[in-house]
């Protein structure tokens, strides 16, 4: 069986780990880490422990956690439990990957099972840009496995569900920077990442924005540039907290019909907690068809909640993680 050390670095070093521990430890409970802090156990004061790896607990289907470890797996169960998905493709050859860009004009590639962004490529509508995406896309995939979906445009929202209940959401933006009309977008990117909150692994509340990825988003003379004072300029494709973006509550926002939908799949997929990732122009209106959900995870992060750096109220998911699971 294939282990990913970065993504075993991610769990146990991550944000979500120490948030549970201090919500843990606030209550008076005893926190311990197992076989070399790969498990998270968690007693309360009347003797019920709990195993925990990331927010996942053995109340999860082990088919449920599968699969949304496979995008591809995941676009066919949603399917098959009778929702229409945004077109996908998993090619085998480089002229099926040409045919589905040509159909589709503008696509993303990405692998079928990395996270954290790894290996995504948007905005291809070239052979050439083709090419490249479907190396670094493979390079990123333990089965070198790949992806292809049209490019969606709108806003990229996370939805979490926990125990068949609605609990928040947050728009995920690109990293951006702020002009002062005197400096260039380069220097902006040095001075954004100054950020004592900006790290490169997951137990930063923030991330670095990356100089390749605004050079790839802008080009060797755009990040030159000098944006005037006050100018929000985006700095990169992703829109994508691993990528240096950040995140806003919308939880007060979403329609009723994105909830129900969360909560369905969840429930149908045996899941105790679920990310979803979604595009739409504004997820305060109805759900769309096709549905555009980008990829579901069985083990989200409790950052986006935690820290809204982008805008509006956070969200102690930490603690709402512990009362679901201490109470039933």
């Amino acid at each position: 069986m294939w282990i990913n050390a970065v993504y075993f670095a991610i769990v146990t070093s991550s944000i979500t780990r120490k948030l549970l521990i201090e919500e843990a430890q606030k209550r008076g409970w005893k926190t311990e880490s197992l076989s070399d802090e790969f498990f998270l156990k968690i007693t309360d004061n009347h003797g019920q422990s709990e195993l925990i790896r990331g927010t996942r607990t053995n109340r999860s289907s082990a088919n449920g956690c599968l699969i949304t470890q496979h995008k591809q797996v995941t676009m066919a169960f949603l399917e098959d439990i009778g929702y229409e998905v945004i077109p996908y493709l998993t090619p085998d050859s480089f002229d099926e990957a040409l045919s589905f860009m040509l159909e589709h004009r503008v696509i993303v590639v990405k692998p079928t099972d990395a996270s954290q962004s790894a290996g995504v490529e948007v905005n291809v509508r070239d052979a050439a840009h083709l090419q490249k995406a479907l190396g670094t896309a493979r390079a990123n995939s333990p089965t070198s496995t790949v992806l292809l979906q049209p490019y969606l445009k709108g806003n990229l929202y996370r939805l979490m569900v926990l125990n068949g209940k609605f609990i928040g959401a947050v728009q995920r933006k690109a990293a951006e920077v702020i002009g002062d009309g005197k400096h260039t977008i380069q220097w902006l990117i040095d001075e954004a990442n100054k950020d004592p909150r900006r790290g490169i692994d997951s137990s930063s509340v923030l991330k670095k924005i990356y100089l390749s990825g605004a050079i790839s988003y802008l080009g060797r003379e755009g990040i030159k540039t000098i944006p005037e004072a006050g100018k929000a300029v985006r700095v990169n494709y992703i829109d994508s907290v691993s990528a240096g973006g950040e995140a806003i509550n919308v939880s007060d926002t979403v329609h009723s019909t994105w909830q129900q939908a969360a909560i369905d799949i969840t429930t149908k997929a045996g899941l105790f907690i679920c990310g979803f990732d979604v595009m739409c122009d504004d997820i305060a209106k109805p759900m769309e068809t096709p549905v555009p959900i980008l990829e579901l995870n069985s083990m989200p992060g409790l950052k986006l909640l935690h820290f809204p750096t982008g805008g509006g109220e956070p969200i102690n998911a930490a603690s709402l993680l512990l009362d679901e699971l201490f109470t039933l």
